[in-house]
């Protein structure tokens, strides 16, 4: 396991699950960057 130590790093992600970093980033991303920039919500 190497969660949180120095050895919690993109290079070892991608080493050891590769692909799965960058399909959360852009999985995720979108999501995050609306909760941004709309922190209240939509309504409608």
């Amino acid at each position: 396991m190497f969660m949180n130590t120095e050895y919690d790093t993109l290079e070892n992600l991608e080493k050891y699950f590769p692909g799965r970093a960058e399909a959360h980033f852009r999985l995720y991303a979108p999501v995050l960057l609306s909760l941004m920039l709309h922190p209240e919500g939509t309504d409608g």
